[in-house]
């Protein structure tokens, strides 16, 4: 069993956490965030006895919200993945969305934002992610709920592509 805990660069960010929300960011296969971590995973993965068919993410907040980039951009690498309080993939694409989506009604649709998250991997032997676990508090004051239904609306919209 291994646990690989990336960690942000105070460089990038004051807070510490993910620029998921750059275009940059929601994309496979730059010098960019989720590169970094993928390239984590295939560093550990490469160097130690590790079955890539039970490679999994988790994450929460930030975290949650790379991890959901991660998984619909880099279904061949992951398994499944755990989001806790986190959103969907493109559901921001500038620093103003990313201040306004966590509480604002004014969302995306579920049809662009899964029709992006099956963008970012198209050119894949089609690998689908089937594995997920959402967790969100119905009491959220900081991120909306609604955002995990987002998400699986996303997900079934994403697969509805692939078909």
């Amino acid at each position: 069993f291994f646990v690989l805990v990336p960690e942000q660069s105070l460089l990038n960010n004051i807070d510490r956490c993910w620029n998921w929300f750059l275009d940059l960011n929601q994309d496979r296969g730059h010098v960019n965030e989720p590169g970094q971590i993928v390239g984590a995973v295939e560093t550990i993965a490469a160097t130690r006895r590790i079955d890539r068919e039970r490679i999994f993410l988790a994450g929460m907040s930030a975290g949650g919200v790379m991890s959901h980039n991660l998984a619909v951009c880099y279904p061949d690498v992951f398994a499944g993945v755990a989001i806790h309080s986190g959103l969907a993939y493109k559901v921001a694409e500038n620093l103003y969305e990313a201040q306004t989506v966590l509480t604002s009604s004014k969302l995306k649709s579920p049809n662009y934002l899964g029709e992006a998250a099956y963008l970012c991997s198209r050119d894949l032997p089609r690998k689908r992610l089937t594995k997920m676990l959402l967790i969100h508090g119905n009491q959220d004051r900081r991120v909306d709920p609604y955002h995990m239904e987002l998400i699986s609306k996303t997900n079934e919209v994403m697969l509805d592509f692939q078909d």
